[in-house]
């Protein structure tokens, strides 16, 4: 598997701890995976980061991404998904136990990772595959360009 060593916006890194934890009570609250992409329908959950800024190879579609028009349209899409991809960059731990806990409290059948964003680097990849292997009973499916 081939990732661009694109360099990760500085304003997703070094978040502060109290800014992190703010974003875990939060996504602990409204569920770190949602169920209201009307194109995916409700038994499929999805997972979403910023389009362009997560996107390894970003230069092939930017120009006909939908996912940067939502975020252009939709301020709590973005606002969400830049908060997702804060977390992920600072940390991987955090996010992993989120999305277990509302896989088994929700039992969340099917999730599709990424509907915008995609697999950043290795460890993050990495970070799916032990969220995978811990729900065996849900399907994880991705489309990537990485």
């Amino acid at each position: 598997m081939f990732f661009n060593t694109k360099v990760i916006p500085n304003k997703y890194k070094n978040i502060s701890a109290k800014d992190i934890q703010s974003i875990i009570n939060n996504k602990s609250r409204l569920g770190i995976l949602k169920n209201n992409n009307k194109k995916l329908g409700k038994p499929i959950y999805d997972f979403n980061l910023p389009p362009i800024a997560s996107c390894p190879n970003y230069k092939e579609c930017f120009k006909t991404c939908y996912a940067v028009n939502t975020i252009k349209r939709y301020k709590t899409a973005r606002i969400s998904w830049e908060n997702n991809f804060k977390l992920v960059v600072n940390d991987l731990t955090s996010f992993k136990a989120l999305v277990n806990k509302q896989i088994k409290k929700d039992m969340i059948q099917i999730v599709r990772i990424h509907s915008s964003g995609d697999f950043y680097n290795l460890e993050y990849l990495k970070a799916w595959l032990d969220i995978c292997n811990n729900n065996s009973n849900t399907l994880f499916y991705a489309y990537t360009k990485a």
